[in-house]
This record gives C-alpha cells, sequence and structure tokens, in this order.
C-alpha cells in the first residue's frame, strides 16, 4: 500500500497541527487533509471519488457530534473504506475504549504524547501502519 492521503479528523486544532506538522517531518511529502468532526469527515469520504479516498484515517475519540468509535461504526457499514487503515488517537488511556475501538475497525490505537518527540514518534508509526496497512 503507498501511503498517499491521510485524512486527520480532530476537533483540538492544536493537536491537528501537532500531528500534521510530525507527519511532515517524519515524511515531507505527505498529503493531510485535515477535519475538524466526525460529521466533516464522512461528508468528505462520502464525496471522495474512489481513486483519491485516504491511505489511512487518523481518529480522535472525544469529539462532538460523532466520536471516534461511532464514526469506526459507520464506515465499517461501508464496502468501499474496508481495506483503509483507521487508527485512534486519543488523550484517554482507558482499556475498554481501546477494546470497543478495536473492535469497531481500528487497527492501531495511540495514546496522544505530551512531548514532541512521542508525536513524532505516533506519526513515525502511523506512516508505517498507512504503507503497510497493519501496526507491524
Amino acid at each position: 500500500m503507498n501511503c498517499k492521503l491521510i485524512l486527520l479528523v480532530d476537533d483540538d486544532t492544536e493537536d491537528q497541527e501537532l500531528l500534521e506538522n510530525a507527519l511532515l517531518k517524519a515524511k515531507a511529502n505527505a498529503e493531510i487533509h485535515a477535519v475538524s468532526s466526525g460529521k466533516q469527515a464522512l461528508d468528505y469520504l462520502n464525496n471522495c471519488e474512489r481513486s483519491k479516498l485516504p491511505s489511512l484515517i487518523v481518529l480522535d475519540f472525544n469529539m462532538p457530534g460523532l466520536n471516534g468509535a461511532e464514526v469506526l461504526d459507520k464506515l465499517s457499514s461501508e464496502h468501499r473504506y474496508k481495506e483503509i487503515p483507521k487508527v485512534v488517537w486519543t488523550t484517554s488511556g482507558s482499556e475498554s475504549l481501546k477494546k470497543l475501538c478495536l473492535e469497531k475497525g481500528a487497527v492501531y490505537h495511540f495514546r496522544k504524547a505530551y512531548s514532541l518527540n512521542g508525536i513524532y514518534d505516533a506519526a513515525k508509526q502511523m506512516l508505517k501502519i498507512c504503507e503497510t496497512g497493519s501496526p507491524g
């Protein structure tokens, strides 16, 4: 799988910027489309030509409206999104939330780091998932 486009879904603009910068630092030619809600993510995907679908979807869990698990639910019911790896990136370290997200189709659960190095490490792992389709 070739990593062409990453869809980043996070309602916290600071977190969105930090991860976007880390992804671009790890892979300068990465293309990132950022939105701030689950509804915006679904609207974007539903209006996207098949050839322009993202290679990875990064979802925050705690968002107003549709949370990460609800977005995963909606994506899992659509065949055209089945092959796109999805990861959850959240502040919560809850094992039950992690289990829920993995059951709903996420291939990995990242806990948001509080350091730039931690965010960069997560970004590198996300890019690996984007390239291979799995966390390793």
